[in-house]
């Protein structure tokens, strides 16, 4: 007859199995890898936190090549500021390089980024003359070529698109992420890789 408390309920005296240290580790490491792979797996999702400045370049300023340089900054309360240069090529003396700057709004759902582009607030500027010698001149020298200044601004006003193809920009998708770099894929399928400034 088996023992019994005061209450009537039998007591029985269980001995559990002593644990081996060698097993007891062995679960230990099974958790901690399990863990590690969960964080793992995770991380692509929660590590891509693309705002900041990220600049897509080509290696040089062709004015053959339809964008030299695009500067996006992604700012956290969801608004993005757009930087992107073109080089002019209608000169005898060399090439301008025409830039524009557009403000907008930027989602992100997963790999897919949402772009709409304000161009009302899209501004017209020369970055640089680039003279065929190679010589570079600072645009921004209030001294320097004022009248063809002028005179190119005016020629392309009203063609911020030809500058900033934002119709192309509606939409991309991450391809490929770091924190330093980016490969981003736009409407056209045309690939852009972006490093971060």
């Amino acid at each position: 007859m088996p023992l019994t408390s005061g209450e009537g309920f039998p007591l029985y005296h269980h001995s559990a199995p002593p644990i081996r240290e060698g097993s007891f580790n062995i679960i230990l490491m099974k958790h901690i890898f399990t863990l590690i792979l969960t964080l793992l797996l995770a991380l692509p999702l929660s590590a891509q936190d693309i705002t900041g400045k990220w600049q897509w370049k080509q290696s040089s300023a062709d004015p053959d090549k339809d964008i030299y340089s695009i500067l996006f900054n992604f700012k956290k309360d969801g608004t993005i500021e757009v930087h992107s240069v073109v080089a002019d090529d209608e000169y005898k003396w060399g090439h301008a390089l025409i830039a524009v700057d557009v403000t907008g709004t930027w989602k992100q759902s997963g790999k897919d980024i949402t772009f709409q582009f304000n161009m009302k607030t899209a501004r017209l500027t020369i970055e640089d003359f680039v003279f065929k010698d190679g010589y570079k001149q600072n645009a921004k020298d209030p001294k320097f070529m004022t009248e063809t200044t002028a005179e190119i601004l005016d020629d392309w006003q009203g063609d911020e698109d030809e500058v900033f193809d934002y119709e192309g920009w509606l939409t991309a998708t991450i391809s490929t992420f770091s924190p330093k770099q980016m490969i981003l894929l736009n409407d056209d399928g045309d690939k852009y890789t972006f490093n971060k400034k």
